[in-house]
């Protein structure tokens, strides 16, 4: 039975994010898109709280996020569009087109 109770201690993060995501669109407190940023704050919390996440972590994540973004930017099929602020991102970040 102590491993039943290991496993629910575990899934409980996932649980409250699942809830916290589905739970506010299904009550109408979030739309879809404010849902998933919600549920990327919960998701912050979460391996904060379980002493997850370091420094290092959080700022690898920041930069694969901006050259997510940078890549999206710069796909031809969808135009310049371009957030301002990616344009003065250091060198190593930007990308010189898709792929």
């Amino acid at each position: 039975m102590g491993g039943d109770a290991l496993i629910t201690e575990k899934c409980l993060g996932m649980l409250a994010l699942f809830v916290l995501v589905i739970g506010g669109m299904y009550l109408g407190i979030f739309a879809p898109s404010e849902a998933g940023a919600a549920g990327a704050f919960g998701a912050l919390v979460v391996a904060l709280m379980k002493r997850q996440l370091n420094k290092k972590l959080f700022v690898t994540a920041l930069i694969e996020s901006a050259k997510l973004e940078c890549s999206y930017c710069n796909d031809p099929n969808r135009g310049q569009r371009c957030l301002p602020f990616l344009s003065r991102l250091p060198a190593f970040l930007r990308c010189s087109g898709p792929g």
